[in-house]
């Protein structure tokens, strides 16, 4: 009976921590680190965290602080490529965790995307808001990063697709898609833009 039981409680233990493994790999939910995670970082304690590099598909490979203090040109056409590259994964299903077109978050999205054109960035929407240059909303462009959640607590992120519009994989439509940043819903929840492409 003794067995029984430690073989039970063993199993308990295994599925509590793929369960934990799983939640932590969620990098679209919100990060709770005893703060709330500002989208405007104060000055850091500690070294700064910083992207890194990855074999360049093209010929650049950009690199960021997490502070922000690199500084970032407009983009071009880049930006287009970004959100063609996006569009590829339009109807993939939403999968916490996820970064490939058989299932993916929201920064997972983002990160496969900018990825592919030599850009390597954190893999947490919360991380994700504190690389290249803040971006004025009047002033968006196409592959600039858009930031959603409440307060100051990033909890979603997508791409900017230009005219009003954005792709990201959607919790409520359960896939990728697009969406317009005028709706009640998104509007509400705006918090930013950085702008990662040189």
């Amino acid at each position: 009976m003794d067995l029984l039981l430690s073989r039970y409680s063993a199993t308990r233990f295994v599925l509590l921590a793929i369960c934990v493994a799983n939640l932590a790999a969620c990098s679209s939910a919100p990060r709770f680190r005893g703060r709330p995670s500002p989208v405007e970082p104060s000055a850091p304690s500690s070294p700064v965290p910083t992207a890194t590099r990855v074999p360049p598909p093209a010929d650049v490979v950009q690199e960021f602080p997490l502070d922000g203090s690199d500084s970032v040109a407009t983009p071009d056409a880049r930006g287009n490529e970004v959100v063609e590259l996006a569009e590829r994964y339009l109807g993939a299903p939403y999968r916490s965790g996820g970064t490939t077109a058989n299932g993916v978050d929201c920064s997972g999205l983002t990160f496969a995307v900018f990825r592919e054109v030599g850009v390597k960035l954190p893999r947490s929407s919360d991380d994700q808001a504190r690389v290249g240059d803040p971006v004025p909303r009047e002033e968006l462009a196409p592959g600039d990063l858009i930031f959603f959640g409440s307060r100051s607590n990033v909890s979603h992120v997508g791409i900017y697709a230009g005219d009003g519009e954005f792709i990201h994989a959607s919790t409520r439509s359960r896939s990728v898609r697009f969406d317009r940043l005028d709706t009640k819903y998104f509007a509400n929840r705006y918090l930013a833009a950085r702008r990662v492409l040189r």
